[in-house]
């Protein structure tokens, strides 16, 4: 079978790459990627920022329905505006991440985007929940939204940084945190039911500001066992 890449496109591509063990490297990743702090803070850290990613995904449509009052068709226009405000805000935000890590290194090229845009998460999500005028709330909740993905890239790409030789594993451990949210959506139905959109809404807010509290310790370690978000600046 005739391989895709030349030896000389190889040799490219591992210049300037540290040597890995084939084999042990390999077979061991996954217990050091779950031994690895900055690795299990991100994914905590992503686990808070998909509670609300959920919490939308999952109950926004009822919302409009139920707390503000919008016909079913009209709720099914609405509910595509913070998708379309996602999609937007996915792109802009690697491309932050990634300016930002070409100039001031990767610890806080990633950190930056990423506690600013779970602050604005938390704070529009409020915003949204305390407007009067619900089309107000519309748009406050489709920033809401729109921050949630804009911190994707920086997540992912921390994880790149933090992990080295075992990305793959490390996004996998990041991933699961950040779908585990998934599994509350009966527990986010039962809190509307006794206490009320008000209060549900605010704890994604909570979510999401103890999610870029965590990024404060994220990249922190001076002598990091696979990868290191205390890099130098990228080329």
């Amino acid at each position: 079978m005739e391989w895709a890449v030349t030896p000389d496109e190889l040799e490219l591509i591992n210049t300037g790459r540290a040597a890995t063990d084939s084999g042990s490297d390999r077979q061991y990743g996954w217990r050091k990627v779950l031994l690895q702090r900055d690795v299990l803070l991100i994914a905590c850290s992503y686990f808070c920022s998909n509670y609300v990613f959920y919490m939308f995904s999952n109950w926004l449509f009822t919302y409009l329905v139920e707390s503000r009052g919008f016909s079913l068709l009209e709720s099914g226009w609405l509910y595509a505006l913070p998708f379309v405000a996602g999609a937007i805000m996915c792109a802009l935000g690697g491309l932050v991440c990634d300016a930002l890590c070409r100039r001031i290194g990767a610890r806080w090229g990633c950190g930056i985007p990423a506690m600013l845009g779970l602050i604005l998460v938390g704070v529009f999500l409020l915003a949204g929940a305390y407007a009067t005028n619900p089309y107000v709330a519309v748009v406050m909740l489709s920033l809401c939204f729109g921050f949630i993905l804009f911190i994707e890239g920086p997540f992912w790409a921390a994880s790149t940084y933090a992990a080295g030789p075992h990305t793959a594993a490390a996004t996998g451990v990041m991933n699961t945190g950040g779908n585990i949210p998934g599994l509350l959506a009966p527990v986010i139905g039962l809190m509307i039911d006794h206490l009320g959109w008000l209060p549900t809404l605010a704890s994604g807010s909570i979510f999401a500001l103890a999610g870029a509290t965590l990024w404060l310790f994220i990249g922190g370690q001076s002598d990091q066992a696979l990868g290191s978000l205390r890099n130098p600046k990228r080329n």
